[in-house]
């Protein structure tokens, strides 16, 4: 039987060596994935294997496209996003088919954050990924997140990374969950970047649900007026055929909708499709994220991310460039991502990560201290959570704020609307008096 050398990650993040004796090297990934360990390489021995024996070649690792070098103007493009190349893991469906789904058939936060949150339980329980799939395959109320966490179990069963599978699923994964997958993978922490995706998709549930509670009001005054035209045009005409009078608006003239149509649907798409274009979103953080307010928001929620994988990759040992690259990919903005790309080359030229940081200009001083600190004191891992967690909270008061004044605005909005119906059927009231008396 050949004989072949591995590397993995342990259920406890360490980094292990050892060899297996198996038919084939698809085989030993098997057992070793069984076994509750990250495969990261699997190459027949250099002595050991019977002459004669065929030796299955090891299936390429997935690759991860980055820039060999910063972006040279991240201002106005930003970096080149991250781009999983699943090798062995055919995508059948089209570009069109995937828009369409990712439109369409999106599936809803709450069955993200419970997919997420079990599979984080059950790899932090020791269970390998291929078990835990084929168990949340059966837990999920989602048929269509069934059918997924089948195909990945699948997948996973034949050595593929659990990043690029999820990469081949990117109608319901977003970039920032497979980039934190992938970061846990590399750094030996799946199950807490699992259940810091579970945390993040609990974030945007809660951010969400607080913009619906503040607008809730005015959009149900918005669609009483809505109603309220039509009706009473209807009780006019029932009462008095022929009359001049009525209420007339713009959301209920049925000419305007030739624009109203296509504007809206232009909206739902981007916020559907659009954003989800690697280069079309990096126009987009490049424009919003320098703004005050909801740029700001962007900003702390994006630097928490970004503090949170950086601090578990330098306690699971990985070199420091490796680790601040694949945590700016974990930040969701394309933006920051680019900025934070820059420190890379600086790290490898031997400058300390403070330096780096403070050289992106995109941290704040008192982050900035926070990890200088921690370089002198030994616990830079320690730091960047506060860090994180100093970006949490601030984001998340700014993000309250954000949603009370949000409803201020739709409030005002309608009461503007509203006001103009009214000031309208005046204005051709008097006309009408005024001529019939003339």
């Amino acid at each position: 039987m050949p004989i072949f050398e591995y590397q993995a990650i342990d259920t406890a993040g360490n980094q292990v060596r050892g060899t297996i004796v198996q038919g084939s090297a698809a085989e030993a990934t098997k057992i070793l994935q069984h076994r509750g360990f990250v495969v990261t390489g699997v190459t027949a021995a250099s002595t050991g294997i019977e002459p004669n024996m065929p030796v299955t070649a090891p299936r390429p690792a997935p690759v991860i496209e980055r820039p060999q070098q910063p972006p040279q103007n991240p201002a106005l493009v930003g970096a080149k996003p991250v781009v999983f190349s699943p090798r062995g893991v055919p995508n059948e469906r089209s570009a069109l088919a995937i828009h369409w789904s990712r439109a369409f058939n999106g599936i809803k936060l709450d069955h993200h954050y419970f997919f997420f949150r079990q599979f984080a339980h059950l790899v932090d329980a020791g269970i390998s990924i291929s078990d835990a799939l084929d168990s949340l395959s059966r837990q999920t109320r989602n048929r269509r997140y069934q059918q997924v966490a089948r195909e990945m179990r699948a997948f996973t069963m034949e050595g593929i990374s659990l990043a690029a599978v999820m990469a081949r699923y990117e109608d319901i994964f977003s970039p920032l969950m497979i980039a934190m997958v992938n970061a846990g993978e590399r750094g030996g922490f799946l199950s807490r970047a699992l259940m810091d995706t579970a945390r993040y998709v609990e974030q945007d549930i809660e951010l969400r649900n607080l913009i619906r509670r503040e607008t809730m009001y005015p959009k149900i005054v918005l669609a009483f007026a809505c109603v309220l035209v039509p009706a009473v045009n209807l009780i006019i005409s029932l009462v008095a055929p022929g009359s001049p009078f009525g209420l007339s608006s713009p959301l209920t003239t049925p000419k305007n909708w030739i624009v109203y149509g296509p504007v809206l649907a232009f909206v739902f798409l981007f916020w559907r499709v659009g954003l989800n274009i690697p280069s079309i979103r990096s126009v987009w953080d490049t424009i919003w994220t320098p703004f005050p307010g909801i740029g700001r928001t962007m900003r702390e929620f994006a630097m928490a991310r970004f503090g949170r994988a950086f601090g578990a990759m330098y306690r699971g040992g990985l070199p420091h460039p490796e680790s601040l690259v694949l945590a700016a990919d974990t930040c969701g903005n394309e933006y920051l991502r680019s900025k934070i790309y820059s420190a890379e080359q600086p790290l490898r030229n031997g400058q300390s990560i403070t330096e780096a940081m403070k050289a992106t200009n995109v941290f704040d001083w008192a982050v900035i201290d926070m990890v200088a600190t921690g370089e002198r004191t030994g616990n830079i891992d320690f730091m960047l959570l506060k860090m994180a967690e100093y970006y949490e909270q601030e984001a998340a008061i700014r993000a309250r704020k954000l949603g009370m004044w949000l409803g201020i605005l739709v409030f005002v909005i309608v009461a503007i609307y509203v006001f103009y119906i009214v000031l309208n059927f005046y204005l051709s009231y008097f006309s009408t008096v005024m001529g019939g008396a003339n």
